[in-house]
């Protein structure tokens, strides 16, 4: 599928996944798209889309590779992934430097909260902590807490005040 602006500078091409025995649901799925400069002519940026499943069964894009210039002198190539949970939530997502699709910049993990009380009604987005790896170490980007459960979900203790009864 290509859209070509009117005035004829500029033209945005889509394609799509067949159908297939072996992964049936993939049919139709967005494979790629491509930005250049006319239809058929010179082409500025590619991606490409990787379609996976999560426990659920529900299908994702699970990768993205993208390539400015691909055609050029110099092609440039940057990829991102992501791991999603049974209910749709980003578990985990990577990012990789440009040219290097092996050695991840940024690796950024979410934990999230799996109390049968909050799944049992259908509140299943609950970030407990977001980390970021990166080739200097770990560090913690974010830290919940829910419902003053302190103990169970690794909150610190309350101050003294906060759990006085009076």
């Amino acid at each position: 599928m290509t859209l070509t602006d009117a005035s004829g500078v500029g033209a945005k091409t889509w394609s799509f996944l067949p159908p297939s025995n072996t992964y049936p649901w993939q049919a139709g799925l967005v494979a790629g798209f491509v930005q250049s400069a006319s239809a058929g002519g010179y082409v500025y940026t590619s991606d490409a889309y990787t379609w996976t499943t999560n426990a659920a069964g529900n299908p994702y894009i699970s990768a993205k590779t993208s390539v400015t210039d691909p055609n050029g002198s110099n092609p440039q190539s940057a990829k991102t992934t992501q791991t999603l949970d049974q209910y749709g939530n980003v578990t985990q997502s990577v990012v990789y430097p440009y040219n290097n699709t092996s050695t991840p910049l940024n690796t950024y993990n979410n934990t999230l909260l799996t109390d049968s009380g909050y799944l049992g009604n259908y509140i299943r987005n609950r970030a407990l902590s977001t980390t970021l790896t990166t080739s200097a170490g770990t560090q913690t980007l974010a830290q919940n807490y829910y419902d003053g459960k302190y103990s169970s979900f690794g909150e610190p203790s309350p101050p003294s005040w906060a759990t006085s009864s009076t």
